[in-house]
């Protein structure tokens, strides 16, 4: 990999169409915010996607669709640019959960809501101002990566959101490895 004088890749590398998650902690939900009576941890005792221990139990012990984890404001996204978002998800208790984008400036969800049947698969229950939800099983043990792009409508704030129970029954869902990347390319 080149680099030029501002420690960027420089034109010449044979690196390109790279990006950069725009997410901060994007893999510790205990540093994000904690919405209405929602809480993370650490799930030490099950294996994330990759074989590790770091995947987080997301729990909703709120009393409300929208009590989630969400993100510190994500900064360096432009008005009219397409993004994909990401996370690896496994079933915990919860068989409705959001995952997305809200866009404070502009007042606009871009989010899917994900159904998991009695075996742990994900489907789509709804979605808003989204392309390309794709479902991805990762590993063999129930995990799944779940996309989606989506143009970003303004250049305000900007936060990622994991609502664990759209029922609003203080039910369990399991994330890692959140990404938030401009769409530079065809999203795998």
């Amino acid at each position: 990999v080149d680099f030029d004088s501002n420690n960027e890749i420089s034109l010449s590398s044979p690196v390109t169409n790279t990006s950069q998650n725009l997410i901060a902690y994007s893999e510790q939900f205990t540093s994000w915010t904690n919405t209405s009576g929602e809480s993370s941890s650490l799930a030490t005792e099950l294996t994330d996607p990759f074989g590790g221990t770091n995947s987080y139990l997301i729990k909703s012990t709120g009393s409300t669709a929208s009590s989630g984890v969400m993100s510190e404001a994500v900064a360096g996204m432009t008005a009219g640019k397409n993004y994909t978002l990401s996370c690896y998800f496994k079933y915990g208790t919860s068989d409705d959960v959001r995952f997305g984008l809200y866009d404070y400036g502009g007042s606009v969800w871009s989010n899917v809501d994900i159904v998991w049947s009695a075996s742990g698969v994900p489907s789509t229950s709804a979605s808003a101002n989204v392309n390309n939800i794709t479902y991805t099983p990762t590993g063999s043990n129930g995990w799944y990566r779940v996309s989606f792009s989506f143009t970003c409508n303004s250049s305000g704030d900007k936060k990622v959101h994991i609502d664990a129970d759209r029922d609003a029954t203080n039910q369990t869902v399991y994330a890692f490895g959140a990404q938030l990347e401009e769409t530079q390319y065809e999203s795998t």
